[in-house]
């Protein structure tokens, strides 16, 4: 089992909720500027319940092809997930510098599968995350540092 750091940096996190198929559009566009870092990196799944009642689990080590199959379309992000409320699945490197997190449900109602994500970067990498991914989703997101997006999930 690895030990999971907490990254430091900036997180950017999404103001709404979004439909399956534009969270797994952003998903494979943030997973695509990760892997440009570091294709060959290690990296390490987790359940992440946090919001759910602040703990955190280790699953499994993954690679970003196993990663692309769990985000490439709303079926494949709806299997992967735990099933419990506010329960995300979340993914991280050996060395702890970012960590994705995301999570996908049914609405009150049961008609519509609603998500949402938010991933947390090394202050070096905010400013290119910025352009090259969110500028590019059409997405609102949320930027704060991690110090307040800790305490805002209640951490």
């Amino acid at each position: 089992m690895t030990r999971f750091i907490k990254p430091e940096g900036i997180n950017f996190s999404c103001s709404d909720n979004l439909s399956a198929s534009v969270l797994s559009q952003a998903l494979c566009k943030t997973v695509s500027f990760l892997q440009s870092l570091n294709p060959y990196q290690k990296l390490h799944k987790y359940e992440d319940w946090w919001e759910h009642d602040g703990l955190h689990f280790y699953r499994e080590e993954v690679i970003f092809d196993t990663f692309f199959n769990i985000i490439n379309s709303p079926r494949s992000l709806l299997e992967s997930m735990p099933g419990d409320e506010d329960v995300f699945i979340g993914v991280a490197p050996d060395d702890g510098s970012w960590y994705l997190r995301f999570y996908l449900a049914w609405d009150d109602e049961g008609f519509d599968l609603l998500g949402r994500f938010d991933i947390t970067v090394p202050q070096a990498l905010a400013d290119r995350y910025l352009r090259e991914v969110v500028e590019g989703i059409n997405i609102r997101m949320k930027q704060q540092d991690t110090g307040d997006y800790y305490k805002s999930i209640g951490l």
